[in-house]
């Protein structure tokens, strides 16, 4: 009696072009892309943006801006194949999908990929600044103690807020003053709503407690009446346009709240949904929503506190392609 064929299975050796053409090129890095969360990418770059405009009237000058930018990159991706590369054993029985566990990507490449994306984050930052350089350091130190066991414990949530908090600093890392109240201030409520919204999903590939999603909630609330205050009251140096002198809530700011209140139903839909049903499904899909919204609170920040329309409305559009990816691409 004839016997099925073997299966053949993956090889870390194996050549990942048997053939080009431009579909397969494609379909090969998919994996790659996938093992890096390149959706999330974008709400990285509005965060060096936000912090950029927080000390300098324009993005100038570009290459200081695009190494900034470059830096990030590095870092933040590096975070997430990190992060795969630590938990495949635990991604083997939970999310067999993704691309380690699934043989499509060898474990040995996923963490070359991760040194060398760090190593470029800090190549980057040291062509800016000294700062920029420590900071980035920093980064990294919070990236490894999260992703190689620090995520399970309470402990977590505000390592990834450190990340961020971070992040904007390095977007800020060319100021004189990085300890200047406003942009500390900034800066860590970009860090405390990370902190929310990492709690919130720190189930999110199992049945959430609804005890835990109500806490995330109930966090998410509080950054968001921090967010209200700030966009009303907080003064941060980059904010020196004449109509501030002349009026207590200047058009820029009320227009930055009616911002604020847009994004806050967008994503209070998703939550109530994600409460009601604390399924891996829809955890997940309020865990996107609430990540990408990272943009628009960056773009919203800009508009408040730096007043250039143009600016705001250039960082809202880092969401389009974030949306476009992340159709074919999971984010968290």
């Amino acid at each position: 009696m004839p016997t099925a064929p073997k299966r053949r299975m993956h090889n870390c050796l194996d050549h990942p072009f048997p053939y080009f053409s431009v579909t397969n090129a494609i379909m090969s890095l998919r994996p790659w892309f996938q093992l890096v969360r390149l959706p999330a990418l974008f709400s990285a770059w509005s965060n060096i943006w936000l912090g950029y405009l927080l000390t300098h009237e324009h993005l100038l000058p570009v290459t200081s801006v695009l190494l900034l930018m470059l830096s990030s990159t590095g870092l933040y991706l590096a975070g997430m194949a990190f992060n795969d590369y630590f938990d495949r054993h635990i991604d083997a029985k939970e999310r067999p999908f993704r691309p380690i566990p699934s043989g499509a990507i060898c474990p040995k490449h996923a963490l070359a990929l991760s040194v060398i994306l760090m190593l470029v984050g800090f190549v980057a930052a040291s062509f800016v600044s000294l700062n920029s350089l420590y900071i980035a350091l920093a980064i990294s130190a919070s990236v490894l103690l999260y992703d190689a066991g620090g995520k399970v414990y309470i402990v977590g949530p505000i390592l990834m807020g450190l990340c961020r908090y971070l992040n904007v600093l390095l977007g800020a890392s060319l100021a004189i003053n990085l300890w200047e109240p406003g942009l500390q201030a900034v800066a860590l409520l970009s860090g405390l709503y990370v902190l929310a919204l990492t709690w919130f999903g720190r189930n999110e590939a199992e049945e959430s407690s609804p005890v835990e999603l109500k806490i995330g909630t109930l966090a998410l609330g509080f950054v968001a009446l921090l967010m209200v205050r700030a966009v009303f009251f907080w003064y941060v140096p980059a904010n020196d346009l004449d109509d501030t002198a002349v009026a207590p809530f200047p058009i820029h700011r009320l227009i930055a709240f009616a911002g604020l209140m847009a994004v806050f139903v967008l994503i209070g839909r998703k939550i109530i949904a994600a409460i009601r049903q604390p399924s891996p499904a829809q955890v997940q899909l309020a865990m996107r929503t609430l990540l990408t919204s990272i943009i628009f609170f960056d773009a919203i920040y800009i508009l408040a506190f730096h007043g250039c329309y143009g600016y705001a409305i250039a960082t809202a559009c880092l969401f389009l392609p974030a949306k476009l990816i992340g159709r074919r691409l999971y984010v968290t």
